[in-house]
């Protein structure tokens, strides 16, 4: 994939590093970038050029993005991701953001999976997504996440 590095540099800190000479790529005609799924940085180049994040994207490749663009310093872009994430956000996938916001430290991800989990708490603690998260080593987190759903009026049933 072609993309000029002046555009690159000038809305990533991280291409800004890369490209100005502070790496061995910046001295490089053209540069690799490994690691990284093709869809996910055709994404984030189409980003950097517009500002926009392309419609009808799957949660899967949403998810790519929004590490990605984390990685490469994208703050608006990562952004934009995580607002698509939550607003795709069901059964099958609320263990991920909730990890997600976790790892990241992003309260809206974090706070979003939460609130799913509280709300869906007696579809959901059965669940080999709810097993993910436990097994995830959060112990904090997740004594906060079980509290919260214990106590919540809905919720607070025995058995």
């Amino acid at each position: 994939m072609k993309a000029h590095r002046v555009i690159l540099a000038a809305r990533s800190t991280y291409f800004e590093s890369m490209l100005g000479g502070e790496w061995l790529e910046g001295h490089m005609k053209t540069v690799t970038i490994k690691d990284m799924p093709f869809d996910a940085f055709r994404c984030i180049v189409h980003h950097l050029y517009t500002g926009k994040l392309e419609e009808g994207l799957t949660f899967e490749l949403l998810r790519d993005i929004y590490s990605k663009a984390d990685m490469l310093r994208v703050e608006q872009l990562s952004q934009m991701a995580a607002e698509r994430m939550v607003n795709l956000m069901n059964h099958e996938n609320w263990d991920q953001i909730l990890m997600l916001g976790w790892k990241y430290f992003d309260d809206r991800l974090k706070d979003a999976g939460q609130e799913f989990a509280v709300k869906h708490w007696i579809e959901i603690k059965d669940t080999d997504n709810m097993k993910q998260v436990m097994a995830s080593g959060h112990v904090d987190r997740i004594v906060e996440l079980v509290l919260q759903s214990f106590f919540t009026p809905n919720n607070a049933r025995i058995g």
